[in-house]
């Protein structure tokens, strides 16, 4: 079996949206019916507003896909391409194809041979949500940490986030944290 293969298609993403957005109705339609008292409305809110959803987003992937993946939400107020900009200590900016990545080598001092406690040999891929970048304030600051302890971190953005360039999808994601 292939590695794509095994990856949900968005259309089951969407049947697995439709069955959470009933669940959300439910309990939307009693938190109406709670407030106002009223059956009807809390029946035509959840009517006109909630059902449509999950239809809107199965025959719509483009839409389903820009919910999904935040990869329009990039505050560009600095370059990537300097690490040091964004309050990462140590880091480079080494690129892994096209993909935009820091790399932030360890920062351990222990001997080769020493039975040290700290994480000198651990080298973290780091792989950052569906929205932003690898240079918003709380990624930043878990490269940050993570260095602290001695690991070396890879942090990288996936195609078609920040400056990486390409089309966001879950195979997309996939295959680059890969790489």
């Amino acid at each position: 079996m292939s590695s794509s293969s095994s990856l949900q298609s968005f259309d089951s993403v969407g049947w697995d949206a439709q069955r959470q957005v009933v669940m959300v109705a439910v309990g939307i339609f009693s938190t109406v019916l709670w407030w106002s008292g009223n059956v009807l409305l809390a029946a035509l809110v959840v009517l006109i507003v909630l059902l449509p959803f999950p239809w809107v987003l199965v025959r719509f992937p483009y839409l389903q896909r820009k919910l999904l993946f935040h990869s329009w939400y990039y505050q560009a107020d600095k370059p990537l391409d300097n690490p040091s900009l964004w309050g990462v200590k140590d880091g480079v900016n080494n690129p892994i194809g096209q993909l935009g990545c820091w790399f932030v080598p360890s920062t351990c001092k222990c001997a080769p041979t020493s039975t040290c406690s700290c994480l000198c040999d651990t080298v973290v891929v780091y792989c950052h949500g569906s929205s932003g970048s690898r240079g918003n304030s709380y990624r930043v600051d878990l490269v940050n940490f993570l260095s602290s302890l001695g690991c070396a971190v890879y942090a990288f953005d996936y195609r078609g986030y920040a400056d990486s360039p390409g089309q966001s999808s879950q195979v997309n994601s996939v295959q680059d944290a890969r790489k």
